[in-house]
């Protein structure tokens, strides 16, 4: 029984991690459409 809660933690992480990645990826191009619309830039030094 013990493999077996190896393998779910593990899939468990690596789970979290693909779905923050994919999200994050997905949703990238809609927030960058959203901060050109209000005009928000990056400050140069």
């Amino acid at each position: 029984m013990m493999p077996l809660k190896y393998f779910s933690s593990i899939y468990a992480l690596y789970s979290g991690v693909a779905f923050l990645s994919i999200t994050a990826v997905f949703f990238a191009p809609v927030i960058h459409r959203i901060l050109h619309i209000l005009q928000v830039e990056d400050e140069e030094n």
